[in-house]
């Protein structure tokens, strides 16, 4: 037995390939006398839906092996019959979407998080492309039937199969693209280094490019496929080379080998990921019990060099750097909140928010980015010497990084490609009346021909999707159902139906901002499916409060479109499980309190805005840890996803080569909202007295502590962040 730690330490090991001189119940327990920990499975059974008895009794072998099942493959047809997957067989796709069911109960049960779907041959029977649309449905399902328990989605190129499409690792991207852009990001390249070096691709070259988007690795050597130190293959060097490069999953041993000396490489020198690590110096070292990466928390140490993430390396490493941080046991290391959807208001409207205020309460919310909306400023930001001058206003003060968003109006479409080349990362169009007259909404027509602008240089449009043909005016007076029922769902269903159909005609990318309204997620879901270059966001207050609780005269609760009952709430935390809706961002909309009629109490009159910069974290975990949903994959929704919309490859991930931007969470902590507390300008909030879990203790941008008394955060620009 190998000691914990040791030479298996990092690796796993394929019971479908190892092992097999024995039943497949009892690899399990063989691989962990050989000293491993984990262990993974081609489709261990005859048919897709086996007999719930064959399930219950290989979950019962990893159980009483104690091993941990790492990864499993969806059922992939009759593999010694040249079958390799069914994913993209439209006469199979009805077999994989009920494999998916039970791979997604094993997994769950099982705790593993790696699912491995191989896309199929192609068939004379259909076109490639029917079998590519067939493959993608398929993928959707799959990502979103796992993705409520942190499972991905594992797509791999093979060798040696003629009629198997996906053959090098970019091959694998653009598939990936398409789902991702379809709303499932639980998906992932396994990168099976024996696969690809047979195949051609430059692995050394992708292993450094590319660490970061491996989400599983395998080796065998070649030729023969055989254990590593048989063949030619440099694999020791190409697994030194993804460690430094962020990739912290296990690697996986899928090689034919004797039994007698499959392991035998592992006792002395080979592609072990501590070995031969060049002894370098960082500006900051930060060493942690649990790191959010993208495989998960994890304990690690976090090496920062002139404010970027140069080393990501296990618990114990020991890098050195000039300066060290080392968390408290109850601290978790974050990456920093990226919110691309907050209404800042300088200049012209200073006493609502402002760049000092509102970043400030960015950091102290573990928020290191936001984007700007190009209202409620005056001037808007609809032509570039607007956005010159709201940078101008934002250099000296902001506290955290900042980037632009244009707008979108009528008669600005000249402006919206230098505005584009100027740096802003959008634009924002309304569908209904804005609330400021400086700022006024498209006509549905006028969107379709503002997309088809954007689709020419690739933008992205974000949409306030409301159809004012369906808002009634709001009754005066303190009653909230009266103002709920003046601006119903079919507003929103109506609105987000114009961007599906305006989208699907022009090509162009569109985003549906602050989604309250439940009944249009399968409109949005449908059109992700159908190849609509769809994204959608909701925020804290849609999913943390109910109108149920809304008291009569409270306007603090006002915003458009509203918050709504319960039942609705519940169905949006669904789309997010789902990845109908792809991220979570504040819609931080502050005005000053006579605004909003707090003495009165008017819903009519009162501006409609929530102002949670500051809190979105707490509330999300608050909710998300009640629903049994873990950590990772909330700030999957307030970090990666964000950065991912806007284009800030540089952001939303503890990964070498992004920006070091972190938030310290102590994720068990409480406390209860005091408005005064809060840092943005106008401390009104619904959340007044409410009792949250989890507390931002410090955050870190570009490696240093955030002080908002020496301002040090950035202006980004679209293409450079």
């Amino acid at each position: 037995m190998v000691p914990e730690g040791g030479a298996r330490a990092g690796y796993s090991v394929n019971c479908s390939m190892l092992f097999t001189e024995l039943p497949l119940l009892e690899r399990p327990a063989a691989a962990r006398a050989a000293g491993f920990d984990t262990v993974e499975f081609w489709w261990p059974f005859a048919e897709p839906v086996p007999p719930a008895a064959e399930v219950a009794d290989f979950e019962t072998a990893i159980r009483d092996a104690g091993v941990r099942l790492g990864a499993l493959n969806f059922a992939a047809g009759t593999m010694p019959e040249g079958e390799r997957g069914l994913l993209s067989l439209p006469d199979r796709g009805a077999d994989f979407r009920a494999n998916v069911q039970v791979v997604a109960g094993i997994g769950q049960r099982l705790g593993c998080r790696l699912f491995n779907a191989l896309y199929g041959n192609r068939s004379a029977s259909y076109r490639p492309e029917e079998q590519d649309k067939e493959a993608q449905r398929n993928l959707l399902e799959a990502a979103r039937a796992v993705a409520p328990f942190g499972g991905t989605i594992l797509l791999e190129p093979l060798s040696g199969a003629p009629d198997y499409p996906l053959r090098t690792a970019a091959d694998v991207f653009a598939v990936l693209d398409r789902v991702h852009r379809a709303g499932a990001p639980n998906a992932a390249l396994l990168a099976d280094f024996y696969h690809l070096a047979v195949n051609g691709d430059d692995v050394g070259a992708l292993a450094a490019a590319d660490a970061g988007r491996f989400g599983h690795v395998q080796i065998a050597d070649a030729p023969g496929r055989g254990a590593p130190g048989t063949g030619t293959l440099p694999l020791a060097d190409w697994v030194r080379v993804i460690r430094s490069g962020g990739y912290r999953g296990e690697v996986a041993l899928e090689y034919f080998a004797p039994a007698e000396s499959a392991f035998d490489w592992l006792d002395s020198p080979g592609p072990d990921s501590s070995a031969a690590r060049p002894a370098e110096r960082y500006d900051l070292v930060i060493r942690s019990n649990a790191v959010l990466t993208p495989e998960g928390i994890t304990p690690a140490e976090v090496g920062v060099r002139d404010g970027v993430i140069a080393a990501v390396v296990p618990l114990g490493t020991g890098l050195a750097g000039e300066r060290l941080l080392e968390l408290a046991g109850d601290e978790t290391l974050l990456p920093g909140l990226v919110d691309t959807h907050v209404h800042v208001n300088e200049p012209g409207r200073t006493e609502w928010e402002g760049f000092a205020s509102a970043t400030r309460a960015a950091a102290a919310g573990g928020v290191t980015t936001l984007i700007d909306m190009p209202l409620n400023s005056i001037p808007p930001t609809v032509t570039v010497d607007a956005l010159e001058a709201k940078q101008t206003c934002a250099a000296p003060q902001a506290a955290v990084d900042v980037g632009f968003w244009g707008g979108a109006v009528p008669g600005n479409e000249a402006d919206l490609r230098p505005l584009h080349d100027a740096g802003v990362f959008g634009f924002k169009c309304f569908l209904v009346h804005s609330g400021v007259d400086e700022f006024p909404y498209l006509e549905p027509a006028e969107m379709e021909t503002v997309l088809a602008e954007l689709k020419t240089f690739d933008a992205l449009l974000l949409v306030h999707a409301e159809d004012p043909a369906a808002i009634l005016p709001a009754p005066a007076g303190p009653q909230y159902a009266g103002f709920l029922a003046s601006r119903p769902p079919s507003a929103e269903n109506s609105a987000v139906g114009q961007v599906i159909e305006a989208g699907r005609r022009t090509g162009a990318r569109a985003h549906i901002l602050h989604l309250s309204s439940a009944e249009a997620l399968p409109l949005i879901r449908a059109a992700k499916d159908d190849g609509v270059r769809l994204t959608a966001e909701t925020c804290p207050h849609y999913l943390t409060l109910t109108a149920e609780e809304i008291p009569d005269g409270a306007t603090a609760f006002k915003c458009c479109p509203p918050i709504r009952g319960d039942a609705n709430r519940e169905q949006l935390w669904a789309g997010l499980a789902d990845g109908t809706i792809d991220c979570i961002v504040s819609d931080h909309s502050p005005s000053t309190l006579d605004l909003k009629d707090l003495g009165r109490g008017d819903f009519s009159v009162a501006w409609g805005g929530v102002s949670s910069l500051q809190l979105g974290l707490p509330l999300i975990w608050t909710e998300a840890r009640a629903r049994g949903i873990p950590l990772e994959r909330a700030l999957h929704w307030m970090s990666a996803a964000p950065a991912e919309l806007a284009g800030l490859d540089r952001k939303g991930g503890i990964v070498p080569g992004k920006d070091a931007d972190f938030a310290v969470f102590a994720a068990g902590d409480t406390f209860t909202v005091d408005p005064a507390a809060l840092q943005h300008r106008n401390p009104v909030t619904p959340y007044a007295g409410k009792h949250l879990t989890g507390v931002v203790r410090r955050t870190l941008l570009a490696g240093v502590d955030v002080d908002p008394g020496a301002p040090a955060g950035r202006l980004l620009r679209r293409g450079e962040a």
